[in-house]
């Protein structure tokens, strides 16, 4: 039975996500995201690190599932016993890449701008001031 447990909470306020954009390059990919800062009141951008990705999927707000991880609303989750995960490795081939890196599922809702999951090996968070 896959459990879901968050991971961390995104510094953003309740007005949300001003903007967002995914980028993946060769194994890794980046969400970057604006933010005003919930506690200065400044205009930030939030950037999450996604090592050695393997799989990704994206649902813009409007049309995201339902049954969307509620401890994923901007912040970042992992999914534990993956349903998704394990549809992956039944249908890949058998190799050693499995064994290279971790195969952990996020998923991460940023407010306005959508629901993002990948299978990747971390997630790693860093922000700095938008203007500056």
């Amino acid at each position: 039975m896959q459990t879901v447990n968050k991971l961390m909470d995104l510094p953003i306020s309740g007005s949300g996500c001003l903007w967002a954009t995914f980028s993946y390059r060769e194994m890794d990919a980046t969400v970057e995201f604006g933010y005003t800062d919930m506690h200065t009141d400044e205009s930030c951008i939030g950037s999450l690190f996604f090592p050695y990705v393997i799989t990704f999927r994206f649902w813009d707000e409007p049309h995201m599932p339902s049954n969307f991880y509620e401890e994923s609303y901007d912040s970042v989750a992992e999914v534990s016993n993956s349903e998704w995960l394990a549809e992956i490795e039944r249908t890949e081939p058998k190799c050693i890449y499995n064994k290279l890196w971790r195969r952990r599922h996020f998923a991460v809702l940023l407010s306005n701008c959508g629901f993002f999951e990948l299978i990747a090996d971390d997630c790693e968070f860093a922000t700095r001031k938008a203007n500056g």
